[in-house]
């Protein structure tokens, strides 16, 4: 056995030292990294390392780590053993699997992806559907476009439209109303003083079809959307005249191919050429009975004076306001659609709109809210307030029809076996018959298009569910060569649907843009046409003029929009299904959309309508 020297010694203690700075501590996985960040597969950017980012994003220094006491002198070590062959792969065992993606980079979304929209979207924004408002009224579905006669007309009564009966053609005109920009403004109505009724949806959600009255103008979408439209509603469609008219006469038009069967049988069409504008003037004063708020003009050349005039100013004018009210324009215009006994919006159409938001191409909420706003129209209409206005307009025009009597010296119209007809009672008879071929209209409608949308939904959702199986399957794969080669194809697929998107983008941006404009354009020129007075009249030709090319840049515009949103919406949908995180998104939002169209068709099965009276 040696002793060691002192000079010995002192070696061994010098080369501990040195073998304890160089010594590294053991870290767990993690602990050290390169970078901040990383790219996750499904294009979000996840942290590394929370606690180092923690600290910089503080403004502190990294944490140093101290550097433990010298040890004690020892006795050298003995030679380190080499270390461990690592051992031998059995044939056949799975090898590590690599990183997700190992090998390529994902490429980020050239946009923000934002949730899917859940808003309920204004059903006049809809491509090829224009709809109705107080400048191109739709209540009679015989009226012409807007024409510089029309609008000079504004003033005092509206264009008039024509009922071809056998016996020859009839006109007819309705009355002259205050607008939607005059109803409740003093300033332009010569002080009525009403009370403010609104009508909108009472939320603003693609899935809620339930609708509420307002005292005052109802809260507006944020900018950018625009503002709302709302319409003067007659309660009772204006068209509803003619079209009584068609049903006593039977009398088949283009646009009224099956007219109600009333119980009085078919009426002698000669009495309406007679009668219906004949001056009665003499009389009117002295009628036994008077609808409840009719009032007389007091300038001599606007006085009733026919059964036109007295029938039409129950129905509602700029003297009988008590039943008018303000009502959004898409409800509206489905309304006055349905109560012509048509399609809300053309089957044919609404399949394609039903196609293109199933499979990604349309915001599948501009679809919902189709539907919801026809639910919306027989919410509407059974609103207490609503019902009891229609029923009191119903029997406005009944208290006119018993005054025929009088005003015609009891010659009234005959029916087949020369028996004089009671017209307020087939009035009544047409009405509640009216009431429910409304309902049904809305009914088959609803019925046959949310089946297609239930079928629309279904068959986009399976491919969806099918490339969720094959990430799945992915994901499991144990073998690292065909783990990897799987992951590069995913990724390859969707770098390239990404790189779609960027340009489809920039298209959509700028379509809502010009969407946007030329709807504001419109809504402009509209309020012009709605304070026209006497003194414009002469200048109606170049207001017209302007109307029409903003109505034109308007349709348009919504044409560039659809198409720049179903190319948008095809990459869109393309790119999920190369992307798990967004996958998983786009799946649930297509079985909650079936949710609110299966709650679409609950709702249906309880569609009804108030009677007559």
């Amino acid at each position: 056995m040696h002793l060691l020297s002192p000079r010995s010694i002192l070696l061994l203690l010098g080369s501990s030292l040195v073998i304890n700075a160089l010594y590294i501590p053991p870290c767990s996985q993690g602990e050290l990294v390169n970078d901040d960040y990383a790219f996750h597969e499904s294009n979000s950017v996840v942290q590394v390392d929370h606690r180092t980012i923690l600290a910089r994003q503080k403004g502190k220094p990294l944490p140093v780590r101290p550097k433990p006491a010298p040890a004690p002198p020892k006795p050298a070590p003995a030679p380190p053993k080499p270390a461990p062959a690592p051992p031998k792969t059995a044939p056949g065992s799975p090898k590590p699997a690599p990183a997700p993606g190992a090998g390529q980079n994902v490429v980020p979304l050239p946009y923000k992806k934002m949730p899917r929209p859940t808003n309920g979207y204004d059903v006049c924004d809809f491509e090829g559907y224009t709809c109705l408002n107080d400048v191109v009224p739709g209540d009679v579905p015989e009226n012409s476009p807007i024409s510089a006669a029309s609008v000079a007309k504004r003033s005092s009564a509206r264009s008039p439209f024509t009922v071809s009966l056998a016996s020859g053609k009839l006109e007819l005109a309705s009355k002259s109303y205050w607008t939607s920009g005059e109803l409740f403004d003093n300033k332009k109505n010569g002080n009525l003083n009403l009370k403010e009724v609104w009508l909108d949806f009472a939320k603003d959600s693609m899935s809620d079809y339930k609708v509420k009255l307002f005292s005052s103008k109802p809260p507006q979408p944020a900018p950018p959307a625009l503002s709302h439209d709302y319409v003067t509603e007659h309660i009772v469609e204006l068209q509803s005249i003619p079209r009584f008219i068609e049903a006593l006469t039977e009398t088949k038009t283009d646009k009224n191919k099956n007219p109600i069967p009333l119980k009085v049988g078919k009426v002698d069409s000669k009495w309406f050429n007679e009668w219906w504008n004949k001056d009665v003037q003499g009389k009117v004063d002295s009628r036994l009975d008077k609808f409840a708020g009719y009032k007389n003009s007091n300038d001599a050349t606007r006085k009733d004076k026919t059964l036109n005039n007295l029938v039409f100013e129950a129905m509602g004018s700029t003297r009988n306001v008590n039943d008018f009210l303000l009502c959004e324009d898409g409800i509206n215009s489905y309304k006055a659609k349905l109560w012509a006994n048509e399609a809300p919006f053309a089957e044919t159409d609404w399949k394609r709109i039903t196609k293109f938001a199933a499979t990604g191409q349309l915001p599948s909420n501009e679809h919902l809210s189709g539907v919801r706003t026809v639910l919306a129209v027989y919410e509407y209409m059974n609103t207490p307030e609503v019902a009891k206005r229609m029923q009191q307009t119903i029997k406005n025009v009944k208290t006119e029809l018993k005054n025929v009597k009088h005003l015609t010296d009891n010659k009234l119209p005959k029916d087949v076996k020369g028996d004089d007809v009671d017209l307020s009672a087939a009035w009544i008879d047409f009405m509640n018959q009216q009431l429910e071929r409304f309902r049904k209209r809305g009914d088959d409608w609803l019925k046959d298009m949310i089946k297609e949308g239930l079928a629309e939904y279904q068959k986009a959702l399976d491919p969806l569910e099918e490339a969720q199986k094959a990430i799945e399957k992915e994901n499991t794969e144990k073998e690292p060569t065909k783990k990897k080669a799987l992951q590069d194809k995913r990724i390859t697929a969707r770098n390239k649907a990404v790189q779609v998107i960027g340009d489809k983008q920039t298209k959509l941006n700028a379509a809502i843009k010009e969407m946007n404009s030329a709807k504001k354009d419109l809504q402009d020129a509209e309020a012009i046409i709605d304070g026209i007075d006497d003194d414009a009249k002469k200048n109606a030709e170049k207001i017209v003029q302007k109307y029409d090319a903003k109505k034109t840049a308007l349709t348009k515009a919504k044409g560039k929009l659809t198409t720049a949103k179903k190319q948008m919406g095809k990459a869109g949908r393309d790119e999920v299904k190369y992307d798990e995180a967004l996958l998983k998104l786009e799946i649930k939002g297509l079985k909650e959309d079936i949710g609110h169209l299966q709650a679409f068709e609950k709702a249906r099965l309880g569609l009804n309508m108030p009677k007559a009276e």
